[in-house]
């Protein structure tokens, strides 16, 4: 009996080891993650200091993916602040997955409501999509508008969310401009101006903006054979009629500069066409 209690207590003594190692392991996997670098910047998110703030997003930013499962965690914290800071950098590093899909789901949307859902993103991070919304568009074919995500770039630009090198990116793919001589025609040059058009996206199909013509009212310049010949707006039309002067035999070279507005009083050339004109002499 004596031996036997002595196994059963051996037993206990074993189980209690195992069940105080299982708990001592626990608890160091608990304190690793505590204090794993991480964790450690999760902390400084709530810092007093903004530069500590700052260093801590930056820091957390440039470990990508490796970062979101702490992310994730601390996403649903008691601390409204560092949940709010946590999503926010989660969503950042997500962002270059997320926003092509949400493109996507806005232009050809499976329901009502993920065309709703998908606008909603967008219009939230307008400004960190705007890279992706301008890759979207799709350049002209003579005689037919690009397509693309307009109504959210008019936004981004009216808003001031657009630098002046995205801009001129937009505008290249958006627009496109030639000449078409008619046969024999020695008086008259059609410029055409194959341009955008408002997408067919859910949210241009509920809320009409403003014709994308009149919103970037490009302007086109003229120069023949190096000499200004016309300047002039471009409208909702995109045949422009350039009556050319009694040119005389030879080669002669027409240009046009499309243009549009970067700032109040400032025009940029954008795109440029040009066209050669050979002039034959005729015998009297």
């Amino acid at each position: 009996m004596n031996r036997l209690y002595t196994v059963l207590g051996a037993t206990g003594l074993l189980a209690a080891c195992a069940v105080m190692w299982f708990l001592w392991e626990e608890g160091q996997v608990e304190n690793a993650a505590k204090s794993s670098p991480v964790e450690q910047l999760m902390r400084e998110l709530t810092d007093p200091s903004l530069t500590k703030r700052q260093h801590a997003e930056s820091k957390i930013l440039a470990m990508g993916e490796a970062a979101l499962p702490a992310l994730r965690r601390a996403a649903s914290d008691e601390d409204a602040g560092l949940a709010a800071r946590a999503r926010n950098l989660a969503d950042r590093i997500e962002f270059p997955k997320l926003c092509p899909r949400y493109i996507d789901q806005l232009m050809s949307p499976e329901s009502e409501a993920e065309g709703q859902t998908a606008e909603a993103w967008i219009t939230e991070h307008l400004q960190d999509a705007v890279p992706y919304l301008v890759e979207r568009i799709s350049p002209p074919a003579p005689g037919t508008p690009s397509r693309g995500p307009m109504v959210f770039i008019f936004r981004a630009w009216r808003g001031d969310l657009m630098t002046d090198a995205q801009k001129t990116s937009f505008v290249r793919k958006a627009f496109a401009v030639r000449w078409e001589i008619p046969p024999d025609e020695k008086q008259r040059a059609d410029l055409v101006v194959d341009g955008v058009a408002n997408s067919e996206s859910r949210a241009s199909l509920r809320e009409r903006e403003s014709s994308p013509w009149d919103f970037l009212q490009p302007h086109f310049v003229v120069n023949l054979d190096g000499k200004p010949l016309k300047d002039g707006e471009i409208f909702s039309g995109s045949t422009k009629y350039i009556f050319l002067p009694d040119l005389g035999p030879g080669e002669h070279e027409l240009v046009v500069n499309l243009q549009f507005r970067e700032r109040e009083g400032t025009w940029s050339t954008v795109l440029q066409a040009s066209e050669k004109i050979n002039v034959v002499a005729t015998a009297r």
